[in-house]
């Protein structure tokens, strides 16, 4: 145990520290008394208020009801009050704090944890004024549970843990204080996953519930809650042995979550066997449907783990996986798996859903639960009603996601954009294309408007959309904390109607300021709202500037690919595992990066075009074709997957990208790139970069201006400022932060930065392409699945109507051989088949045949 205290002190504040700021806590009355209880004698309204509380706990234990006897507890807590006012005027300090325990006991009961807490802290306060050690314990367990159930892990175990050094120190011992403090200790360490830590703490509350000095009933009840504890614990190893817990099956192991699950059994059912002996039939009832669960995933985990070892062996080597012609692709027109998993284990809906109605969940993941069942037994309907309530219920709360920390892990989980991809597959299994499509891009574009409103230091390029959007962002976390004062109000009165009404002011001033953006700063609304492009508009942008789209989506065993064109839509399920997928594109990429590698994966190359191009290619008709890529397919340029035949795709089609398609229809298409104004800074100690403009230049004559050395940000905005230019060429260093996009920059001059957030500014609305040519700058990281790059998402907004990034770093030499011939052939064609035509031109070169040289530069636009 000394060990775990000496580890502990690592992460966890000292108590003093703690004090300190218990120190500041309010001492106003939590509960308002009706003034004749002050007539009581205090002793008599504690002992009361206690016995209620009692009888609350009993009932509930039996019924597993809490709430009948609800207005005893709101009684207690009125009793309780007036005892410790009555008390501290008699200057019995014990009893007061006695008292405000209880107190916040009742009402953390009652689900008020902000007013528990605040109990809680004047207790310790009290306690530890007067040096009351038993009563500092129990105020510690208290602020502990707080902490718990806040989610403040860290802060639980250390108010349990000074709790259980004062525990130790007393003669005779809490035993009933103890073993709370080490049971919150437990259910902290579980949630941060020290599993070893939390069994070893609930094995000491067994040890201590064998103590002959406890009454018997005390004994076996403390016994019961560590036993069930313990199952939980074995319960989630069993989770994440199995693979459940990240769908990830390849690193699963059957015989460690088989066991894991029988030993958290055995300890349910120890757990069970001692409610009956009690006589909390409520408790009994509620363990029972746990354990069925845990019957129920462990079978199916035995299931699905039994038939993946099969499945495995079988596609370790099957064409379907490793394909070599266009007939080893599998592909359906089904997005749902689904058939007789619920007979392969003698399952019935209504023991699942009963189960369901048990689970301790929030709303939101018992509807993704539910909407699962549905789907697995082919009921698409219900299960698109499911989704869809869980879709309105997240945006419904999507205030909590505005603090920083929340929003960033939003996007690095990506966990709550699940929804919409379930979403999307029922509605593609019902036919329903355009719905399908609605909230896959929907998605994309909330995805971009939690990023953009997480990065509070965007610059925009006039005081007035800078003021708007620091309006916008105050505005946001002010109805934040409106929304959660009136969730966090008493369940039973609700929210006061001064709350809701200041609420509701709130809500109808954010509807005027954003009613305002979208006057006089339209673009700011298409970057902060979720305002997806419907599938007609898109076709209809199609039939106007002549060109198709291949629109990616990749689940956990299937590649969705979408072929749209201006008249029909096709979309098919490939199948295809996506860790393999990744493995795949990663291993290419890294060939195609590394400059020593003289030999290029033609076998990788083949392998993705089958996956990624061959369900769709004899549909695709038309010159040029936009790539709308998904999570790890932003990473691989498509130009290099070779076809059946022996053609790369680049020399196939004309290709650009885009990050959505919602971004995608808010730009204009460049006929060419003749007769516009150029605009060209290079650094000064960039090799070959002076080579790379140089080549450039002649095609533009006087309509250029050509920075070379130390130019600073003032000086380039003034430059863009004043001559309006409709090219920008950037041959500078850069840096692409793969955690955080908004954080990528490029070096202007010796010592400055122009980082993505800042790029918003820049005057870019008559530019018809801005290219990057002598950085990384278009890199993804191809594992963290990070489709968002933050400089390109700027400089599109700022107004740029394409981009040219490289993906990696390519020789400098091969980089201005290909930026001459793309301006040179620019000047008759669009920029995409301008390209196409560079990319020819240099693989035609024998001395930069490999694609390294030609296929790493990346046109965004139409």
């Amino acid at each position: 145990m000394y060990m775990f205290l000496e580890e502990l002190k690592t992460h966890i504040p000292e108590m003093d520290t703690l004090a300190k700021q218990l120190d500041y806590v309010s001492t106003s009355p939590l509960v308002y008394p009706p003034p004749e209880l002050y007539q009581e004698p205090p002793v008599q309204l504690k002992n009361r208020a206690i016995q209620r509380i009692k009888d609350y706990k009993a009932y509930f234990l039996k019924t597993n009801n809490f709430t009948d006897l609800i207005n005893d507890l709101i009684l207690a807590e009125q009793e309780l009050q007036a005892a410790h006012d009555l008390f501290l005027k008699r200057y019995n300090y014990k009893e007061a704090s006695v008292c405000l325990i209880n107190l916040g006991d009742s009402l953390r009961m009652r689900s008020r944890n902000k007013e528990s807490d605040r109990s809680y802290k004047q207790a310790y306060k009290l306690s530890r004024e007067h040096n009351l050690k038993v009563q500092e314990a129990h105020a510690l367990v208290g602020l502990s549970r707080i902490a718990n159930n806040d989610k403040r892990f860290s802060e639980a175990i250390s108010f349990a843990v000074h709790a259980e050094k004062i525990c130790n120190s007393l003669e005779p011992k809490d035993y009933e204080c103890l073993v709370l403090a080490l049971t919150q200790t437990a259910l902290a360490q579980n949630k941060l996953l020290n599993l070893g830590g939390a069994l070893y703490n609930l094995n000491r509350i067994i040890a201590l519930s064998k103590d002959k000095s406890l009454p018997t009933k005390q004994a076996q009840t403390t016994r019961m809650y560590a036993l069930v504890d313990i199952g939980d614990i074995y319960y989630n190893l069993g989770r994440k042995f199995s693979g459940v817990e990240t769908g990830d099956y390849a690193e699963a192991n059957s015989d460690l979550s088989q066991q894991a699950y029988a030993a958290a059994k055995e300890n349910y059912t120890k757990g069970i066997e001692l409610t009956k002996k009690l006589g909390f039939k409520g408790l009994e009832k509620r363990y029972q449907n746990l354990k069925n669960i845990i019957n129920s995933e462990a079978r199916r985990s035995k299931y699905f783990l039994s038939n993946h070892v099969k499945m495995t062996e079988i596609l370790k080597n099957s064409p379907a996986l490793n394909p070599k012609t266009p007939n080893d692709i599998v592909y359906s027109d089904h997005f749902i798996r689904y058939g007789n998993l619920l007979s392969d284990f003698n399952f019935s809906m209504e023991s699942l859903f009963n189960n369901l109605k048990e689970m301790d969940a929030t709303p939101y993941d018992k509807l993704i639960m539910e909407g699962q069942l549905y789907s697995i037994t082919g009921q698409i309907d219900k299960t698109i009603k499911a989704f869809h309530k869980a879709v309105n219920l997240m945006e419904a709360h999507r205030a909590y996601l505005l603090e920083e920390d929340s929003r960033q892990a939003l996007l690095a989980t990506r966990g709550r954009s699940k929804i919409y991809i379930n979403l999307a597959l029922a509605f593609l299994e019902q036919g329903d294309n355009a719905k399908a499509f609605h909230y896959l891009e929907h998605n994309r574009a909330r995805t971009l408007a939690d990023l953009v409103l997480s990065s509070r230091n965007i610059t925009f390029g006039s005081q007035a959309e800078q003021k708007l959007f620091t309006n916008l962002h105050e505005q946001e976390l002010q109805l934040a904390k409106g929304y959660r004062s009136l969730l966090e109000s008493d369940p039973l009165t609700g929210p006061s109607p001064q709350k809701i009404s200041q609420v509701r002011k709130m809500e109808l001033a954010y509807q005027k300021l954003k009613q305002k953006i979208s006057l006089k700063a339209p673009r700011m609304t298409q970057l902060i709202e979720s305002r997806p492009v419907t599938l007609a508009s898109i076709q209809a942008d199609m039939r106007k500037n002549c060109y198709e789209m291949l629109y990616y989506l990749i689940d956990s065993t299937q590649l969705i690919i979408w072929h749209i064109t201006d008249d029909a839509v096709d979309v098919k399920s490939v199948f295809v595992h996506e860790k393999m997928l990744i493995d795949k594109v990663k291993t290419l990429r890294e060939k195609l990066e590394n400059i020593h590698a003289n030999e290029f994966s033609d076998k990788l190359s083949r392998q993705l075009f089958l996956f990624l191009i061959q369900p769709m290619k004899d549909k695709l008709k038309k010159k040029n074709l936009v790539i709308v890529p998904d999570k790890f397919l932003h990473s691989l340029p498509f130009q290099v997957l070779k076809s059946p035949n022996g053609h790369y795709f680049g020399e196939l089609k004309a290709l650009s990208y885009a990050p959505s398609a919602t971004v995608l229809a808010n730009l204009k298409v460049s006929s060419n790139l003749s007769n516009l104004r150029l605009l060209a800074v290079a650094a000064e100690d960039f090799q070959g970069t002076a080579n790379d403009v140089d080549k450039i230049l002649p095609f533009y004559s006087d309509n250029k201006y050509f920075v070379t050395g130390n130019i600073n940000k003032k000086n380039l905005l003034r430059l863009l400022t004043e001559k309006e230019y409709n090219l920008l060429h950037l041959s500078l260093h850069g840096s692409f932060d793969l955690n955080n996009p908004m954080l990528s920059y490029l070096t202007v001059g010796p010592n400055e930065r122009l980082n993505a957030t800042e790029m918003f500014a820049l005057p870019l609305n008559k530019t018809r392409l801005v290219t990057l040519s002598a950085c990384e700058i278009g890199k993804v990281n191809v594992e963290a699945s990070n489709e968002i790059s933050g400089m390109l998402r700027a400089l599109l907004y700022a107004g740029a109507q394409s981009l040219l990034l490289p993906a990696w770093k390519i020789d400098a030499e091969a980089t201005a051989l290909w930026m001459e011939a793309f301006y040179r052939t620019g000047q008759t064609l669009p920029p995409a088949k301008a390209a196409k035509e560079a990319l020819l031109s240099l693989k035609s070169n024998k001395k930069y045949k490999h694609p390294r040289y030609w296929g790493g530069f990346l046109l965004t636009g139409k």
